[in-house]
């Protein structure tokens, strides 16, 4: 077979018997069918699960329900530091969890609702309907502060929102943790854990209705470090710019 995996088909039709040439077919045809479509990462498979407690570690038993998906560099970077997310869904919100390798917290941020991302974080993206232009976007970084933001974007011109009366059942429950070092400003560490829970009642503005079985979502997963520089992770490869929605992936609720 060619580099492109395509089976090579006989040039003259006529040497081919009727039932090879069918066979022939069937095969390019499911040679394309599961073929990758781009560089988007198949559809991510969300769990159910029970509300658990967040500890920053993962250690929760709710947990071992779901498998690591590996997230990739989304430019040639100069830190190939791995990074990989768990994700589960309950009756009343959202889970994440992310492992981040690293060996230096470049975070000096020291409250919420700050521009988180010009440091080390994490980042997720949830569009509940595809056909509406707006979507949650989650930052959290290494030393735990968070920016929960909902955007409205009109063809690159956004639109955020942080939330108001932040409290009660829409507020966000997260903890992060370090291995290898403290957690505090620029410590020399050999990765860190964020994990966090975002409530639907939070995403209201873009949620007209819970996810159930079958459900399937827009969204991405992202991670941001500064090592050597800006480097720059991403689950659906986009041209760096995170707000480009039409790349978003497929989360589907199982």
């Amino acid at each position: 077979m060619p580099k492109n995996g395509f089976p090579v088909l006989a040039k003259n039709n006529q040497r081919m018997g009727r039932s090879s040439w069918h066979i022939a077919v069937l095969i390019l045809l499911l040679s394309c069918r599961n073929m990758p479509s781009g560089d988007t990462q198949d559809k991510v498979v969300i769990r159910r699960s029970a509300d658990f407690d967040i500890t920053g570690d993962g250690s929760a038993a709710e947990w071992q329900k779901t498998g690591w998906i590996s997230i990739p560099l989304l430019d040639t970077g100069k830190s190939g530091y791995e990074t990989k997310v768990k994700l589960l869904y309950s009756a009343t919100g959202i889970y994440c969890l992310y492992f981040c390798e690293d060996r230096k917290l470049t975070a000096t941020m020291q409250q919420d609702f700050m521009d988180l991302w010009n440091e080390d974080v994490i980042e997720i993206f949830l569009q509940p309907d595809e056909k509406k232009p707006a979507y949650l976007e989650y930052e959290l970084s290494p030393l735990n502060y968070e920016l929960p933001l909902v955007i409205f974007n009109e063809d690159g011109k956004l639109n955020s929102w942080i939330p108001f009366h932040y409290d009660g059942r829409r507020k966000t429950r997260h903890a992060t943790s370090v291995r290898g070092g403290e957690r505090k400003t620029h410590a020399a560490a050999d990765s860190w854990t964020a994990e966090c829970f975002i409530p639907y009642d939070l995403m209201k503005p873009v949620l007209d209705k819970l996810p159930a079985s079958g459900t399937t979502w827009k969204g991405n997963l992202y991670r941001i470090d500064y090592d050597q520089g800006e480097t720059l992770w991403a689950l659906n490869r986009n041209s760096g710019n995170f707000h480009e929605y039409r790349n978003f992936g497929d989360f589907y609720f199982e």
